[in-house]
């Protein structure tokens, strides 16, 4: 008999797809954040050689974590499906139109709700 899984995702999910983006998107700020301390750190010791005895303890442990976030990155980028978002996108409506109308925000959330009431 085979497991069933009931709270696996699959990786083609809109939800899920989302979520992987911002927490890419969050990654790669952290790596910019560490990037920086690295930056800040060697020039306030003056030594920007990795190999060098010298070296700041805190820019080697920066560069530690900077490089598993890049990893990680890298995993999690290749889960991200490359094809836009898939999903339910007819309750959508361009901007230009939308705009001329005031009650717009309302009648999204009605439509939503009246969507979801269905399901």
């Amino acid at each position: 008999m085979h497991r069933v899984f009931h709270f696996s995702t699959q990786l083609n999910d809109l939800r899920t797809t989302m979520k992987l983006r911002a927490l890419v998107a969050d990654l790669h700020s952290q790596v910019h954040f560490l990037d920086q301390g690295i930056h800040d750190e060697e020039h306030r010791m003056g030594i920007f050689d990795v190999t060098n005895v010298a070296y700041p303890i805190l820019a080697r442990t920066l560069r530690a974590r900077r490089d598993n976030l890049l990893t990680t990155i890298r995993v999690l980028e290749g889960r991200v499906p490359e094809a836009p978002l898939e999903g339910p996108t007819d309750h959508l409506e361009p901007m230009s139109r939308s705009a001329d109308r005031p009650n717009v925000a309302v009648e999204r959330v009605e439509r939503l709700t009246h969507t979801t009431k269905r399901c």
